[in-house]
């Protein structure tokens, strides 16, 4: 399934983190979670977005892979990003 941002959610930037606001939550992302959260366009997968971060980082596919999916899966619960 193809990942999009939902557009209610305020993204801003504060002392140098990014910081998504949505339903009265602050949540804020370090380098790692901005980099999958600028990926998140509406036109790529969850697995694009992992193969894409292991380009970016020099970690174990797997272990990338279960980190990415893990933050999707809150990021989803949450309201943040949803599946079209």
């Amino acid at each position: 399934m193809i990942l999009a941002r939902n557009d209610e959610v305020l993204v801003r930037r504060h002392h140098g983190e990014l910081t998504l606001v949505f339903d009265d939550t602050l949540y804020k992302l370090n380098a790692v979670g901005e980099d999958v959260w600028r990926m998140v366009d509406g036109k790529k997968t969850q697995g694009d977005l992992i193969q894409s971060m292991c380009g970016l980082y020099d970690a174990d596919k797997g272990e990338i892979g279960s980190d990415i999916e893990g933050f999707l899966s809150d990021l989803i619960r949450d309201g943040l990003v949803f599946e079209k």
